[in-house]
């Protein structure tokens, strides 16, 4: 059962996850950090990100080329991917880069997401990703990018806004896309659940 449930693609799953305290402390140091030094921290912290996003892909395809998807594969993703960006924007919060209330978004239409697959369980369905959930995914993914992105240009004093608006509010209007995106995920989830 143990070689079942730690396949190969469930323990890149989980390597995902592993990944984001050295995140957290890349993101702290870009922000507190010796300021010479900033631009090290935040294109650490950018080739981090990036391998947490290549991770969510390649556990996938490995679980469909080596047949090793399975339930506990199916259940166990979502669940580090949830981990791995409520992380990220909730360290991005305490540092005052995005705003607090978009991470109450992020938690509780996941946690919502997750008592609904409990739901689902116990009507005996294994309740997987939708494409609403990988679309929210994806928004998420991308605009945890384009924020990193921006520190880390502003650590190199380098505007890539061109002075056409500000930082805080072009960070302010990314975060309302992505949340945006992720309430409807929501209640795409809760209508597939209570339309069973």
């Amino acid at each position: 059962m143990i070689l079942k449930i730690w396949t190969v693609a469930n323990f890149i799953t989980v390597l995902r996850v592993m990944l984001i305290p050295f995140v957290i402390i890349c993101f702290y140091y870009g922000v507190h950090g010796a300021v010479k030094n900033q631009w090290i921290w935040w294109s650490i912290s950018l080739f981090l990100l990036t391998i947490c996003e290549l991770t969510d892909f390649v556990d996938g395809y490995l679980a469909r080329l080596m047949h090793q998807v399975s339930e506990f594969g199916a259940l166990l993703d979502p669940l580090c991917d949830s981990m791995v960006r409520f992380s990220i924007f909730l360290s991005l919060s305490q540092l005052n880069i995005i705003p607090a209330w978009t991470v109450y978004v992020f938690f509780y239409r996941d946690l919502s997401v997750a008592y609904l697959r409990i739901l689902a369980m116990a009507k005996g369905v294994v309740f997987s990703a939708r494409i609403s959930g990988k679309i929210k995914a994806i928004a998420q993914g991308v605009g945890i990018f384009i924020i990193v992105g921006i520190e880390f240009f502003k650590s190199l004093k380098i505007d890539i806004l061109y002075g056409l608006i500000s930082k805080e509010a072009f960070v302010l209007y990314v975060m309302l896309i992505v949340s945006g995106i992720t309430i409807w995920s929501g209640l795409d989830y809760a209508y597939k659940i209570f339309s069973m």
